[in-house]
């Protein structure tokens, strides 16, 4: 029995599944020599044979599940009731003999120990379980230790502990506790040393918290320690701050420890001297090399002038390095008449840095092709033109435009696009009859190929071929529609704060309007009315994260018709896309983020569409009331209101019949901005299918290491692999290369990018131009780039976008990656917002972003859902962060960040 449940600490390749991740680790060094405190493995036999012995898996397993408490998951009554378990069962006598022999070996009497949770399911790369389990030091006797055992087995089922595994989709059945005894290490000082910089991703820094007494203090954060930023090649502190260090946790005399006050004499004092610090830093240098060059996170101690390695793991999540020399300027192939160039357009739906196959196949030919075409067709000269480019990896706008090509500048020849262009209810139905089929139908013909039958290079012009019809109808199918939906509506805005007085914006008459987002909540209501009807169901979804939802509904029987209605809102919705590059995976792909929003839903008691739908037709009738009576008002006070024409032969018109009919022209074309846009990206699934395809080809054949890696390579790279695949060869040296774009692209995705380069100069002072319709436009509006320049201060200026006023505490989201912290019932702060953030919308009480206009999604959207928004403030999520509080002012387009508390 000894030798099953029992092993020394230097034993040598123990399995993480015997000793858990700590045991194993430490293990590891006391085998390769680093100086770790004597002691013994208690193995996960030995837990697992304490829990059959007491009949316990049974009943923990059926505890320990989630319980909903006002809609949010719980685990405490699962933990108190579990550990409860634990305090009544008996560790056997036999199992006793075998602590106690153990515990005699470390030395003579009743040496002091230290007693360590050790999972069979911590301390890994990805998921540390920091802190989930207990540790007890200073302890001291046979039956203490036996206590303490007892007691890190059932911290095995604290609260935190299993609410981490649910989270993680870690099986609560699979899971078993090692336990390791280490005789006590008297520290005078002790800490945490990181061999990378945690924060930054900085692999030349290493980051050091140190201070008196025992290392609990810090690990628990319960003092504010020492800090030290230490250069790896010097092994000297490049930075050093020191801690208040009030208190400091001691051996308190023959059992357990205590809190004690540091003396005010020591606390300004460094914990660390030079030396130590240089000796310790080098150690944690040969720790990494051991661990295979991973970056490790270690506890460590110091006792007698002696360092001691206490504990050693993978640091959870560490970025990449940060990338060297970064620089935004403006790339060669810029020409000089473009002036600047911005994330605007199409590039707005590119937030991040994008793939190499999608920069080549879709920006670099797709749509500069198309986007050739259209100038043409304005009889623009093209020659030499590029409308896109990337810096770092970010997608940017060209500014200005081509000159008119020499024959059309004399006025002999007319540009093909001048002779009778269509009106907008003829650009209206060619969108709708014309150019939305054409690209449904290139999808069609792609959707249901053989792919295993189907040559690469086939499935390859198949990618090229769907691309391009994208591309086609961003440039003929959306942007002609978009400009009437800017078009009125800016002359509408344009209209309104020429003689509106100040009283009034577009977004008060144009809330609620009928679109794709109204369309798809409706849809979404449906489903979460379904869920709340059944008992069982709701409960299901409300315990299960997001990442498994969808995938637990589909076992559970009740969640049939659930299922179904999911999987038809998938089928429609499902193309919806993070971002354009069709390196990412579409919504019904990876519907997690579908899935937060639905949680969200069904845990809101108070969400009520129809509700609001009806408040927002009240407010339109009462701004439509105020308007009446300014503008007969005015008319009446003025008679009439005069413009010029080119002629300078005077228009008059009365105020009232113009408002209404600019509203109602406003009115008409409205939906089309959402629903032209619905239509982009359409043909991902598709394409990503046959992309993927591709992928597992050259898996197969041994070129790539992962179907996804074909995103990450050049089209002349995929059309040599999809070469040599054909004859059942390999090109080796892609899979690295792909490899290498897959971690560069990760590396800037940390970079946060000017919305437009050269970067302007924050002065403080706002520029004005004319927009379309003679609305004024504050701010930095260049080219239609729209971002303000704020000073420093608590004010921020925006564009009003959508009316109304509000105060609360923000919710930072910086990409959809961070939809899940997103808190119900706050302000959304964002960068810029696409269809894909339209899930946020129904649980935010207001939207602030650094980049966006009066025509931007994120506008159009918040007055749907009837929330204030103010857009383009420049820096909002770079000077606040999550639970600051915010004053959001629609009308004005005013944000005031408040002091705090």
């Amino acid at each position: 029995m000894t030798a099953t449940h029992t092993l020394p600490l230097d034993t040598n390749d123990v399995a993480l599944e015997i000793v858990g991740g700590k045991g194993r680790s430490l293990s590891k060094m006391t085998v390769a020599g680093f100086p770790v405190p004597s002691g013994f493995l208690l193995t996960t036999a030995a837990y697992r044979r304490f829990v059959v012995e007491n009949e316990l898996q049974a009943q923990i397993i059926e505890l320990a599940k989630p319980e909903i408490i006002e809609k949010t998951v719980s685990f405490e009554s699962a933990s108190v009731r579990i550990r409860a378990l634990f305090e009544k069962a008996l560790i056997s006598d036999e199992m006793r003999a075998v602590i106690k022999h153990a515990y005699g070996v470390l030395g003579e009497g009743e040496p002091a120990v230290a007693v360590r949770s050790s999972a069979n399911a911590e301390d890994l790369s990805e998921l540390s379980f920091a802190g989930q389990q207990d540790t007890y030091l200073n302890v001291r006797g046979e039956d203490a230790l036996v206590s303490a055992v007892r007691d890190c087995w059932a911290s095995l089922w604290t609260t935190r502990a299993i609410s981490y595994r649910h989270e993680n989709g870690i099986d609560q059945d699979k899971v078993a506790m090692a336990v390791v005894v280490q005789v006590m290490v008297p520290a005078e000082v002790s800490g945490i040393l990181f061999t990378a910089n945690p924060a930054t991703g900085e692999r030349s820094e290493m980051i050091v918290n140190a201070s008196f007494g025992l290392g609990e203090a810090i690990v628990g954060g319960q003092i504010t320690p020492d800090t030290y930023l230490v250069d790896r090649e010097t092994l000297k502190a490049k930075e050093t701050m020191i801690g208040t260090k009030e208190q400091m946790i001691v051996s308190d005399g023959e059992q357990g420890t205590r809190l004690e006050d540091v003396a005010d004499s020591r606390r300004e004092t460094e914990s660390l001297s030079d030396a130590l610090l240089s000796e310790l830093a080098a150690m944690a240098v040969k720790v990494e090399q051991h661990f295979a060059g991973v970056p490790q996170d270690i506890e460590w101690a110091v006792a007698d002038g002696k360092l001691w390695m206490l504990q050693s793991r993978p640091i959870t999540n560490l970025p990449l390095a940060p990338l060297k020399n970064v620089k935004w300027e403006l790339p060669d192939d810029v020409p000089p008449w473009a002036g600047v160039i911005a994330q605007r357009k199409l590039s707005e739906h590119i937030p991040g840095p994008i793939s190499p196959l999608f920069e080549d196949v879709y920006l670099d030919s797709a749509i500069h092709d198309a986007n050739m075409e259209m100038l043409d067709r304005f009889g623009m000269d093209t020659k030499g033109h590029k409308g896109h480019f990337t810096v770092n990896g970010f997608v940017y706008m060209g500014g200005g435009r081509p000159p008119i090509l020499e024959r059309y500048r004399d006025g002999m020849e007319t540009p093909p696009r001048r002779i009778n262009p269509p009106n907008h209810e003829q650009t209206e139905a060619i969108w709708r009859d014309e150019q939305v089929p054409k690209y449904l139908a290139v999808i069609d013909k792609w959707r249901n190929i053989d792919l295993a039958a189907t040559p690469g290079a086939e499935l390859f012009e198949g990618i090229k071929e769907i691309a391009h019809a994208d591309a086609v109808y961003w440039f003929d199918g959306f942007l002609p529609v978009m400009l009437i939906v800017r078009g009125s509506e800016s002359s509408f805005q344009g209209f309104l704060e020429q003689y509106g007085g100040g009283e009034f914006i577009s977004g008060h008459f144009l809330t609620g309007m009928t679109s794709v987002a109204m369309a798809a909540e409706e849809q979404m209501l449906a489903i979460v009315l379904k869920i709340r009807s059944d008992a069982s169901v709701n409960h299901l979804v409300l315990g299960t994260p997001a990442p498994r939802l969808l995938a637990v509904l589909r076992q559970h029987e009740a969640a049939a018709d659930v299922v179904k209605e999911i999987d038809a809102y998938l089928e429609k919705y499902g193309h919806e896309v993070q971002t354009l590059d069709f390196a990412e995976p579409t919504a019904g792909e990876d519907p997690t983020n579908v899935m937060l929003n639905l949680k969200a839903l069904v845990a809101a008691p108070d969400y009520d569409p129809a509700a609001r739908q009806q408040e927002l037709a009240r407010k339109r009738e009462e701004a439509l009331r105020r308007a009446d009576e300014h503008f007969v008002g005015e008319a009446e006070k003025t008679h009439l209101a005069n413009r010029t024409d080119r002629n300078t032969d005077p228009i008059r018109f009365e105020l009232n019949p113009e408002f209404h009919r600019m509203l109602e022209q406003a009115k008409r074309y409205y939906y089309l901005r959402e629903a032209g846009l619905f239509y982009l990206a359409c043909g991902w699934p598709v394409l990503r299918g046959l992309a993927l395809g591709l992928g597992r080809r050259l898996v197969e054949v041994g070129t790539l290491g992962d179907a996804n890696q074909v995103f990450y390579l050049r089209a002349g790279q995929l059309e040599e692999a999809i070469a040599a695949e054909s004859e059942g060869k390999a090109v080796p040296a892609l899979h690295r290369s792909a490899i290498e774009q897959i971690e560069l692209k990760a590396a800037r995705a940390r970079l946060r990018n000017p919305p437009q380069i050269p970067i302007p100069k924050a002065d403080g002072h706002q520029q004005e131009s004319r927009g379309m319709g003679g609305m004024r436009m504050k701010g930095n509006w260049v080219l239609g780039s729209v971002q303000m320049i704020n000073p420093e201060g608590a004010t921020l200026e925006g564009y009003a976008c959508s009316p109304g006023q509000v105060t609360g505490e923000a919710s930072v989201i910086l990409s959809p990656a961070d939809f899940g912290n997103m808190q119900p019932g706050t302000i959304l702060v964002c960068p810029m917002t696409t269809p894909a953030w339209t899930h946020l919308f129904s649980q935010a009480i207001g939207l602030v972003t650094d980049v966006g206009g009066i025509l931007s999604h994120g506008s159009i959207v918040a007055r749907e859902y009837d929330i204030p928004a103010v857009l383009g403030t420049g820096d909002i999520t770079e000077r606040i962060a999550s639970g600051q509080r915010i004053a959001v002012d629609g009308d004005r387009g005013v944000v005031e960040i408040l002091a705090d508390d």
